[in-house]
């Protein structure tokens, strides 16, 4: 679904006729095309400035629109993602089976649900806010205040989303591989955390040698014997014994595929030749250092972590709610604003054209346009109006200014 902010304009028609006209073009009733809601702005307050000031505004505010509304998009999609219904998502019927949410603008300020609108109402009611752009100021500055804000908003946002995964790439990279079975899980994980792990008879890292190494073995217990009888020739052509004689110990840890941890001790410079040796052989070989009291300093600082990305993540889904509101705000006293000095431009001064905003019904968007096109088209020019497709352009072309508005996400 799309709005349609509006400037029209008849010579010697005043604004209430101008209303009725576009009235009577949509049609009304059970009949009616479309919805026209009268934006009720006292356009004299305006600051017009000088002709070419105001066609260079023309322009930019178009670039400035599309860049606008692409943030408002973004930051929507976002704050869907992660505002709960506690930040006033509300639920408000169901369709087809699938429950549709409803958005409210909220005023920081007061930052209660009384104190917001529904976004399709607050399109209806439109009113230009001068506490936000005030009319007092030139078009130019408010048009700066608007992209000001939308810089200010995106970059913050951006800021919160970087400080956000950079917690998460911390914590993944702290959380365990958790699978299925020995072969895929973080053995550290299922060693330390083993209450009958006796680490001093085990683990010769407990004892501070630097001399021997441990290398935890991965077997499943039908490969015993045949590891049994290998494990300590694994490297044949050194001068030296590579593994503790008799060093294979069982930790008394397997897994429902009957995979089992066992313990070989390894000279320590040979440790990355045995690795590489066992694995050739098609054992599943992992180096391991035993170190309880890093364990429990990791699984504090996971903690730390998760408590951190909770905080921000939070932190971040209301930034993205207000933000949403905030940037809607803006973006509809753009739409209005852009309306205003299109009219203007194509209408003159003083500002005796009438703005409003049009929601047509579902797929009869072309048919709305149409009747306006009849509507205010001089006849001898009618066939030089139309979408772009229509006259073949590079651009639409009506006898009235026509300025979509295709968000929220909802709307379409």
């Amino acid at each position: 679904m799309v709005f349609n902010v509006v400037a029209c304009f008849i010579q010697g028609k005043e604004e209430p006729e101008l209303e009725r006209y576009v009235t009577s073009a949509v049609g009304s009733g059970s009949k009616a095309l479309a919805e026209v809601f009268n934006v009720n702005l006292d356009k004299a307050r305006f600051k017009v400035g000088t002709l070419d000031s105001l066609m260079e505004l023309n322009e930019t505010l178009q670039k400035v629109d599309q860049t606008l509304d692409s943030t408002v998009k973004k930051i929507e999609k976002q704050a869907r993602e992660m505002v709960s219904r506690d930040l006033k998502i509300e639920v408000t019927k169901q369709q087809q089976g699938k429950q549709i949410q409803k958005f409210y603008l909220i005023w920081r300020d007061i930052g209660s649900e009384e104190g917001g609108f529904d976004v399709a109402d607050y399109i209806k009611n439109f009113n230009w806010d001068d506490n936000k752009f005030h009319r007092g100021r030139s078009l130019v500055e408010i048009a700066g205040l608007i992209s000001e804000r939308m810089r200010q908003i995106d970059n913050d946002i951006k800021t919160l989303n970087d400080n956000l995964n950079e917690v998460k790439n911390e914590l993944t990279q702290m959380v365990k591989k958790d699978g299925t079975t020995l072969l895929n899980k973080d053995i550290s994980d299922v060693i330390h955390s083993d209450p009958n792990i006796k680490a001093d008879e085990l683990f010769v890292e407990v004892h501070k040698t630097t001399f021997l190494s441990t290398v935890v073995v991965v077997l499943h217990k039908t490969k015993y014997d045949q590891f049994r009888e290998v494990y300590e020739r694994l490297i044949r052509d050194s001068e030296i014994p590579c593994v503790v004689p008799g060093s294979l110990k069982y930790l008394g840890i397997e897994d429902k595929e009957g995979n089992q941890l066992h313990r070989v001790v390894v000279v320590s410079n040979k440790i990355d030749d045995y690795l590489q040796r066992g694995r050739q052989e098609g054992f599943t070989f992992r180096k391991f250092v035993y170190d309880y009291k890093k364990y429990q300093e990791d699984l504090q600082q996971k903690t730390r972590l998760e408590t951190s990305y909770e905080q921000q993540k939070n932190s971040l889904a209301s930034r993205c709610y207000f933000a949403f509101s905030e940037l809607f705000i803006c973006l509809m006293h753009l739409k209005v604003m852009r309306a205003f000095i299109d009219g203007v431009l194509r209408f003159g001064i003083p500002p005796r054209f009438y703005i409003g905003i049009i929601k047509p019904g579902k797929g009869v968007e072309k048919q709305v346009l149409q009747r306006l096109c009849e509507t205010f088209a001089d006849n001898a020019m009618r066939e030089m109006y139309g979408t772009k497709e229509e006259t073949n352009d590079t651009e639409d072309f009506f006898p009235f200014v026509n300025i979509p508005l295709t968000s929220p996400l909802f709307l379409q």
